[in-house]
């Protein structure tokens, strides 16, 4: 599992993080986002980048699940998708 920022505490909520945690094969690295992708018919790896070391690698991939969390942040999203308002 990779994620943008340090802990997954941070921005994800406890039930989330104790099942994660309590998964044997679920590896979480920290600081690691996806900065590039590579397909045939579909979605082949990813590839994925340390923030503190600048290192690239390319990780085999069929599918990507993207969290963007309870308060999305997807104004940059404008123009290039289809976004609804959120409502009460």
């Amino acid at each position: 599992m990779l994620i943008r920022g340090a802990v997954l505490e941070a921005t994800m909520f406890d039930y989330l993080v104790t099942a994660i945690s309590g998964t044997p094969n679920i590896l979480v690295l920290p600081r690691t986002p996806v900065v590039d992708g590579a397909a045939g018919g579909g979605l082949e790896s990813v590839t994925v980048r340390g923030i503190d070391s600048g290192e690239r690698r390319d990780v085999p991939a069929a599918a990507l699940f993207v969290l963007i969390g309870a308060e999305p942040h997807t104004r940059w999203l404008a123009g290039a998708a289809a976004t609804v308002a959120a409502t009460s």
